[in-house]
């Protein structure tokens, strides 16, 4: 599955260059997106931390896909050529192959199992006013950027 999910992820990175569709775009970032979070939520042991960057991206994503259809709703867009993504992710590919074997399994494994601990000690009762700080922080920031908003001014494309 990790495989998988390797060659996918390379495959999605080598054809984002060629790519000039905002909403393809955004399909291939939603793509990764997935893909890092099921490659991350099999190298660590919690599922809070895949979880977080899913919603973090997909909210980042919804927004693009809304401003993109506004503005530009009836575009034609162009297809990718696949041939030369292609060719460039298997080279890339055959060049990382080799490399994953100098990795041993046991040091990446005590290194998660570290990596675990110490997103832990985030919630400890001697960090929770600096977590209070960051959520009221967000919170403040929401409150601003609501505020900033005209709601009079309307859309950002204009009906003429």
């Amino acid at each position: 599955m990790m495989k998988i999910s390797l060659m996918l992820m390379i495959l999605f990175s080598t054809l984002m260059p060629y790519v000039f569709n905002p909403l393809m775009l955004t399909m291939f970032i939603l793509m990764q997106t997935i893909l890092l979070t099921i490659l991350t939520r099999l190298l660590s042991k919690s599922s809070w931390l895949p979880l977080t960057i899913f919603m973090v991206i997909i909210g980042g994503l919804m927004v693009l896909f809304i401003y993109m259809t506004s503005i530009c709703s009836n575009v034609k867009y162009n297809y990718v050529n696949i041939k030369k993504a292609l060719i460039y992710s298997t080279l890339i590919w055959n060049l990382i192959n080799p490399v994953k074997q100098l990795f041993n399994l046991n040091d990446s494994l005590q290194m998660m199992d570290t990596f675990n601990k110490e997103m832990f000690k985030i919630f400890l009762p001697s960090n929770i006013p600096c977590s209070i700080s960051i959520f009221l922080y967000l919170f403040l920031m929401l409150i601003i950027m609501i505020n900033i908003m005209k709601y009079e001014k309307g859309p950002m494309r204009k009906k003429y």
